[in-house]
């Protein structure tokens, strides 16, 4: 599936009177397209899609990020499928990994070496086991998945809940159910199937239903929404950024919500551990950033003025709440200054949006 690149990545290839563009005349110039598309390319394919599937977006930058979630959602959604689908699938050959000139398309991995919104959603989909629910209609069931490509046998918990998208940690699932579960060595297992009768008089445009799966080999997520993601009524989720440690090329930063926070999203010209992630009411999520200069990094945490490790004690930096930004939409919280990068010494500058 094709996406755009980070914004950082856009303005290396043309500048912030080309962003503001309504049009996107130079952002569909800067697009992959098939010689055979005359009267509808790819770039006006992708942007459909996105006004579609997501809410409507305040700004051009805004809607530019809406194009890079649909790729992270389609992405996913397709890899989750073939997956499940194991040994019908017999292998995986992905087009294409990254791209040799500065453009759109369908890369996972942008011109410069950054990772787009496909290679986050790849990433989530190709862990070694992960959870996937799937409506299974011609069944009349909640098909709930576990998919292993572990040598060997593996044994968890699943855990499935139905939240309203509104609720705050102290409030209690509207409706749970726990299991136990063991897939073979590289096996996809329909761990279990609920009655879909049981189910949909609970799952509106309010509510999710979510299946959490630990064992030894580790734990996974899978989030199911019954309609289109622009169709969630989401609540104000108070997401911000809770602490930074590291510096300006190695570190990390602890985000969290008070609320269903949809499309979590960190900007910033580094790699990620992980992005485009919906996070849930109190959740905690640390993600470690790095700079591709720091790629090969093997040393002791930096001691900059962005916190890092100093004498073992670990410095951390408070960020104040989360921000509505009405030209940009969504809800913004920044670490650093504002910019693409950090000089040595600097904080670095990571900016954090969501759809709520």
């Amino acid at each position: 599936m094709f996406g755009t690149p980070e914004i950082h990545t856009l303005l290396r290839m043309m500048n912030e009177e080309d962003l503001a563009d309504p049009a996107f005349d130079m952002l569909e110039y800067h697009t992959k397209n098939h010689p055979g598309l005359k009267d509808f390319s790819l770039f006006r394919a992708l942007r459909t899609l996105a006004d579609k599937l997501a809410p409507p977006a305040l700004s051009t930058i805004e809607h530019i990020r809406r194009m890079s979630f649909v790729q992270h959602e389609l992405t996913r959604l397709t890899v989750e499928a073939y997956r499940r689908n194991r040994h019908y699938t017999g292998g995986l050959l992905f087009w294409m990994y990254n791209d040799c000139w500065p453009a759109s398309g369908w890369s996972l991995v942008d011109y410069y070496g950054y990772p787009k919104g496909g290679y986050y959603g790849f990433q989530k989909a190709a862990r070694p086991v992960i959870a996937s629910i799937e409506k299974n209609e011609e069944a009349g069931t909640y098909a709930c998945w576990v998919c292993s490509d572990k040598p060997e046998v593996i044994r968890g918990t699943a855990t499935l809940r139905v939240l309203t998208l509104g609720s705050l940690a102290e409030d209690a699932a509207v409706w749970s159910r726990s299991f136990d579960f063991a897939a073979g060595a590289g096996a996809s297992i329909e761990a279990a199937s609920i009655p879909a009768a049981e189910l949909d008089a609970l799952l509106d445009h309010g509510r999710v239903l979510i299946m959490d799966i630990a064992g030894e080999f580790g734990e996974d997520r899978c989030i199911y929404f019954a309609g289109l993601p622009a169709e969630m009524q989401l609540a104000p989720s108070g997401l911000r950024i809770e602490s930074r440690a590291g510096g300006p090329r190695v570190g990390s930063v602890t985000v969290t919500a008070d609320r269903y926070a949809k499309a979590v999203h960190l900007h910033g010209a580094f790699v990620f551990s992980d992005n485009y992630f919906d996070l849930l009411p109190g959740e905690r999520r640390t993600i470690a950033y790095r700079s591709l200069e720091a790629a090969a990094y093997s040393g002791e945490p930096e001691d900059e003025a962005g916190g890092g490790v100093r004498d073992g004690v670990e410095v951390r930096d408070e960020a104040g709440d989360g921000m509505r930004d009405e030209a940009g939409g969504g809800v913004h919280d920044e670490a650093g200054d504002a910019g693409a990068g950090a000089q040595a010494g600097e904080a670095p500058a990571i900016e954090l949006i969501a759809w709520n």
